[in-house]
């Protein structure tokens, strides 16, 4: 990563606003906008507004290309909507003052209503459509490994300010055996079914839980409205319960059963998904 002081990263922000509508520092970790204090060799960053605001969003952006930006160590790029109108954002992740930031560019496509002769509704719902599509598990609603991977810091960050945010690992036992006895889309079945059976333990109309699958036979789940104690209790209700439930394929019941590990993020300190996952693969 380029790495820069306070200065030098101010005066190169300086030339390229002169060609953005916006230019902006954020560190993902935090999902905040980083503003300048000080002057000269006294220049510091410190976090001013939520990053996600700007495009009228209620939480961290589901394709979050600055979190991926950072992951990988590599200039990315994508497109957002916000009022039907559609914007190109450039990100670049820098060190200043070594510590890990984002760079951002962002310029609205011009041409999009003289193109679209006004209606730019199509393009604004396919945009909004792809940036989720691609963070997506093909066969269930859930979200993919690659969400989960950018969408961690933050989760360990907003984790230090509640009283709980619970977490578990879910994973599905012989999964290999049944594909190799029912074949590939009795595994499709068995991790679509699960997943249904995890939005209707811990979704309510005010709140849905995340739902990520994490591979093949797993599913990470978090959520920070229950206190610990009842949402393990709903993970072991739901371990008991599996075997009970009547999954039919090709006219026989099909049977599973799963395993579970949690963990309250709010009482724990982790810096990795490295760190979290071993702690949950612990207690599996």
């Amino acid at each position: 990563m380029q790495e820069y002081t306070c200065q030098e990263i101010k005066q190169e922000m300086d030339v390229l606003q002169q060609t953005f509508a916006i230019v902006r520092i954020v560190d993902p970790s935090v999902c905040r906008i980083m503003g300048f204090s000080g002057s000269g060799t006294d220049m510091h960053l410190v976090p001013c507004d939520i990053c996600y605001d700007v495009w009228n969003y209620s939480s961290q952006c589901i394709n979050c290309t600055s979190a991926r930006a950072l992951r990988h160590e590599e200039t990315l790029s994508k497109c957002e909507t916000c009022q039907d109108q559609v914007f190109n954002i450039s990100v670049k992740p820098i060190l200043v003052d070594e510590k890990p930031y984002v760079l951002e560019v962002v310029q609205p496509f011009s041409y999009t209503q003289a193109q679209l002769q006004s209606d730019t509704s199509k393009l604004v719902r396919f945009v909004s459509d792809l940036n989720q599509r691609i963070l997506l598990d093909q066969d269930t609603n859930a979200y993919n490994e690659d969400y989960l991977e950018e969408h961690l810091p933050h989760i360990f960050e907003a984790a230090k300010t509640l009283p709980h945010y619970n977490a578990s690992l879910i994973r599905i036992l012989d999964f290999s055996d049944i594909r190799e006895r029912y074949g590939q889309i009795s595994v499709t079945g068995v991790a679509c079914f699960l997943y249904d059976l995890l939005c209707t333990t811990f979704q309510t109309d005010e709140t849905a839980p995340l739902l990520v699958r994490k591979s093949e036979d797993s599913f990470f789940v978090a959520e920070k409205n229950l206190s610990y104690d009842v949402f393990v209790s709903r993970i072991q209700k739901l371990v008991r319960e599996i075997p009970t439930q009547h999954l039919v394929f090709q006219n026989e019941i099909l049977p599973f059963e799963i395993k579970a590990g949690c963990v309250d993020l709010s009482s724990e300190t982790f810096t990795s998904a490295k760190e979290l996952f071993a702690a949950l693969e612990k207690q599996l």
